[in-house]
Order: C-alpha cells, then sequence, then structure tokens
C-alpha cells in the first residue's frame, strides 16, 4: 500500500457471520468519517478470521474488501470472546 494509513483492530458482524480483522484507514481520517464516506464503498481488511454466527472458525485471509452495506455493527476489538 503506497501512503500513510492507521490500523484499527475490529470486530465486525455481517449477515450469517462474525469477522475479526485489521481495518486499514487512510492517514488523518477518523474512523467514523471513513465509514461514512459514501464515495468509498469498501472498506479494507487485512489479517481477517471469519467465524459464522456460532462462533466456528471457518477461514483466514490476508485481505478482504467488505461492502460496507454488508456491515451490521462494527466495534474495536478487546481480545474478549466474541459469542
Amino acid at each position: 500500500m503506497n501512503g500513510q494509513f492507521q490500523k484499527f483492530k475490529v470486530v465486525i458482524s455481517t449477515p450469517g457471520f462474525k469477522i475479526k480483522a485489521t481495518l486499514v484507514v487512510p492517514e488523518g481520517l477518523r474512523l467514523s468519517d471513513y465509514l461514512n464516506d459514501r464515495s468509498k464503498i469498501f472498506v479494507s481488511l487485512v489479517e481477517v478470521k471469519i467465524f459464522d454466527w456460532k462462533g466456528e472458525f471457518l477461514e483466514d485471509t490476508d485481505f478482504l474488501g467488505l461492502n460496507k452495506e454488508r456491515i451490521i455493527w462494527i466495534r474495536e476489538d478487546t481480545g474478549k470472546e466474541l459469542f
């Protein structure tokens, strides 16, 4: 990636899945401003772990582009249990 970026450890809920990942945001933007920017359809996630709603691990990947319209909620990953 070119430029400066901030990284946020997050847990994201989507229809049918929970995702633990690092959200990559351009430097200088607040996380809320980045998520509310309608000109950007996808968020960039790295170090991704995908779980089903029961908490069963499904897969991991180095990168996932997630459509923001699929996000139900997002929170900081505090290291506590997901489920």
